[in-house]
């Protein structure tokens, strides 16, 4: 007879006992009564399970079939897993396992904090939408009054919460809309939407959706997602995902016609893009797998590289393709790669032994407390897949006490590609080595799977100790690459490297690892939208017996990067290494300026600029760099080089329109930075930003001067400022005029208004040539102490994300 046993999370959330405000009734309550005889409530995954298979047996029996049944066996205290045995033909076997795999969901609960004014402002509406919302996707909220203990473990502070119980994919489209009701109700904001594709969120969303972070820092609004992998529990909650909802929350209308308005732009710009999708095809049991066990790291992946991954649904029939979808070829070969990497965390095991061995009693004993195992049995043998770890353990259990005799065994791992030149060595040295280790024992035989991965296999035969196979993997697998990818600036690349290699050879040897320098590949940067990115350019990678190094190796080149910055001399442990000498240009970057360029997609300039010149630019990668209304931007390089790639930044940025406003501090900060800021925002910054494309600064002290009048006695701080920045000339007269009249009506009094020769050049820095200080890690002191390591950060610059 043929048996399928699989192991499934067993998952519950119970409803706390304190006391309770609102509490909704919608079918998922279980009530339990313990042993002391207390009663309380609870979510848990397990009553559908039962429903399915009751529900299919009920059919066997109708059907007169006595040799296709299933069997639950429920979590215990000690195991919390729930078991389920299969019985029957394979086409039984292969269906119902299906079935049971589409009513499986993962139960949790997601809580959302709330302040004592919004539960004081909790009303009739309010609760009647709660209802509304756990009716229309299947899930029970709750309000309490729970305790939260402070991190320093000073006393207890009280707080109200909301909490959504239910399976995981229904929960997690409710937390948003949850969201966006308290900011509605019970904060009063504004509330809009724009349809989108649900595919093409992460797209314009760009690398951890930091676009959007950006364009609500920007418009003091807050932007929703819905849930990216919607359907991967089978959920019906989204029946066309073509058509999905991007909801904006904002406490005025202009901000959300601002964020509108950008987020309307950033989709133009990646609709002229052409789209790349590629797909991967998997066996059924790795993708289940994957879905069940895998799932923030896809969303990590889409995250990572601003694209989207299509998932089958758990037990989705005749489907075994991923699909990976982005506007950047090199994106998605990355996603399609690292996707496959997760695959290979799976290892098969085939057993040829004798029929009557293959019990279930047997079976279950071998999924013992191992949640990713799933075995399947015949009248020819075992099929065991799970994930590596504990497939070794149950091998490792297999050869302390054997349970089954074997006829044959083979070990089954898929690999990528790439790895296999590096896990065979040149000429095949270290697969030779290996087998020469084990006495030539275990077969290992390559063969493709796909496009992307194939296969390794491990064979041995009765009478071979089962540890000779475990010492076979342990050694393949200590082959296996290890690896980093990190962003280092071209312009250092040649003093890292050294004359003829001679630095960074000698780290490579000293290390034993293997480091790669790239330029940046072409077509990456006209990708780039709204956001500053530097694409990983320096790779380290060794056998995973030398992991321990790689962090070693990054450390140590971040020191050079750090000398080189300071322009000291190359080590005296390299005496063939050039001194190169980088001399540095300062320039004032405006906020204004830097909202134009990042809303007019200007920012790949700044990589193109970069790699034309072989300069590194200190540019802002957020719009929370701004402290105030401008930076200071540091170019590195040759000194002909920095100077001509400040002239060509200094050639994009946009024009400028000064007003002198006479001084008067407290009115002037009313106006604009006080009680009354939200009108001016209203009715000219906003209006100014979408119709004509003009930023605002506003000074109170000026913070750019005309270049023509930097000695002159308007120089004195005597006035406020107003700056228009624009590269439509067009918009200029109509901005112009439009403020001329907001400032009259407010009184102020205008001292003079004219186009402002902006020179944003603040100093060039000499460079100044010290010795460098030996990189050894083993470095002592005069007196023979060990000085205090410190490390020295790269100056490359990442974005910080904060989700709205």
């Amino acid at each position: 007879m043929n048996v399928s046993v699989l192991n499934l999370e067993y998952f519950f959330a119970v409803n706390p006992n304190v006391s309770t405000y609102f509490e909704s009734n919608n079918g998922l309550w279980r009530d339990y009564i313990s042993e002391s005889g207390a009663s309380y409530r609870m979510v848990d995954n397990l009553i559908p399970l039962h429903d399915i298979v009751n529900s299919i047996n009920l059919h066997q029996i109708q059907m007169k079939s006595t040799s296709n049944y299933i069997t639950i066996m429920e979590p215990k205290i000690k195991n919390q897993l729930i078991t389920v045995s299969i019985h029957g033909n394979q086409d039984f076997i292969r269906n119902s396992k299906s079935e049971v795999l589409s009513r499986y969901s993962q139960v949790n609960t997601k809580t959302i904090q709330i302040s004592q004014r919004e539960f004081l402002a909790i009303n009739e509406k309010f609760t009647s939408q709660l209802f509304k919302l756990c009716s229309q996707y299947h899930t029970e909220i709750v309000i309490n009054n729970s305790k939260m203990t402070q991190e320093d473990g000073i006393g207890a502070l009280s707080g109200y919460y909301i909490h959504v119980l239910g399976s995981q994919d229904n929960i997690t489209i409710t937390e948003s809309s949850l969201r966006i009701l308290i900011d509605n109700i019970l904060n009063n904001y504004f509330l809009d939407s724009i349809d989108i594709q649900l595919s093409m969120i992460p797209l314009i969303g760009g690398i951890q959706l930091f676009n959007f972070n950006q364009v609500a820092k920007q418009s003091n609004s807050n932007i929703y997602i819905p849930d990216l992998l919607p359907s991967l529990f089978n959920s019906k909650i989204f029946s066309n995902t073509s058509n999905v909802k991007l909801w904006i929350t904002a406490k005025t209308i202009p901000e959300i016609l601002l964020t509108k308005n950008i987020i309307d732009k950033i989709s133009e710009e990646r609709f002229r893009n052409d789209i790349i999708v590629k797909e991967i095809e998997l066996t059924k049991v790795k993708i289940d797998l994957m879905t069940l066990y895998n799932q923030s790291e896809i969303l990590n992946i889409m995250f990572k590289h601003g694209i989207f991954i299509q998932m089958p649904s758990l037990g989705e029939k005749n489907n075994c393709k991923i699909l990976i979808q982005g506007c950047s070829l090199e994106a998605v070969n990355e996603a399609v790669l690292e996707v496959n990497l997760l695959s290979t965390s799976y290892y098969c095991v085939q057993l040829n032994c004798v029929a009557n061995q293959l019990n279930e009693y047997n079976l279950i004993q071998l999924m013992q407390d191992r949640k990713t195992c799933v075995i399947t049995s015949n009248r020819f043998g075992i099929d065991i897949n799970g994930n590596s770890g504990e497939i070794k353990q149950l091998l490792n259990d297999m050869a302390a006490t054997p349970c089954i005799d074997f006829n044959t065994l083979k070990l089954r791992l898929e690999l990528h590609n790439n790895q296999r030149d590096f896990i065979s060595g040149k000429k095949n040295g270290k697969l030779i080595k290996i087998m020469n280790q084990l006495n030539q024992l275990p077969m290992i035989k390559f063969s493709p799977f796909n496009e992307y991965n194939f296969y390794i296999d491990f064979e041995i035969y009765e009478g071979t100790n089962m540890s000779v196979l475990l010492k076979g993997l342990d050694l393949i697998e200590m082959e296996l690459p290890s690896e980093l990818k990190f962003n280092i600036p071209e312009v250092f690349h040649k003093s890292i490297i050294g004359n003829g290699g001679s630095i960074i050879q000698s780290i490579m040897k000293k290390y034993n690892v293997f480091i790669k320098f790239s330029s940046t590949v072409s077509g990456t940067t006209s990708k780039n939208i709204y956001s500053f990115k530097r694409y990983d350019n320096v790779l380290i990678k060794c056998p995973r017996k030398n992991s321990k190094n790689i962090q070693l190796v990054k450390n140590e080149i971040d020191q050079l990067v750090y000398q080189c910055c300071l322009n000291n001399n190359p080590p005296k442990s390299f005496p063939n290494a050039t001194t190169t000498v980088y001399h540095t240009v300062k320039f004032q970057l405006l906020k204004s300026h830097y909202l134009l360029l990042i809303n007019n997609n200007k920012l790949q300039i700044i990589n193109e600029l970069e790699n034309e010149n072989n300069t590194y630019i200190n540019f802002p990668t957020s719009i929370e760099e701004f402290k105030g209304n401008d930076v200071i931007v540091e170019i590195k390089g040759s000194e002909a080089r920095t100077k001509h790639c400040f002239k060509q930044i200094e050639a994009m940025l946009p024009k400028n329109y000064e007003f002198k406003v006479t001084m008067s501090v407290g009115k002037f900060e009313e106006t604009f930075s006080g009680v009354n800021k939200q009108d001016f925002y209203n009715n000219v910054i906003v209006p100014f930003k979408i119709l004509l494309g003009v930023e605002i600064s506003v000074n109170s002290t000026p913070i750019a001067r005309s270049s023509s009048n930097e000695n002159t006695a308007s120089s004195t701080e005597d006035y406020h400022q107003i700056i228009l920045s624009y590269y439509n000339e067009e918009s200029l007269k109509p901005a112009i005029d439009s403020l001329t009249l907001y400032l009259r009506q407010h009184g102020f009094l205008i001292l003079d208004k004219k186009a402002l020769e902006f020179n944003p050049l603040v100093e060039t820095v000499k460079p100044n040539v010290m010795a460098l200080r030996s990189l050894s890690n083993q470095a002592v002191d005069n007196q023979g102490n060990k000085p205090a390591y410190k490390k020295h950060k790269s100056p490359v610059k990442q974005p910080k994300v904060h989700y709205n």
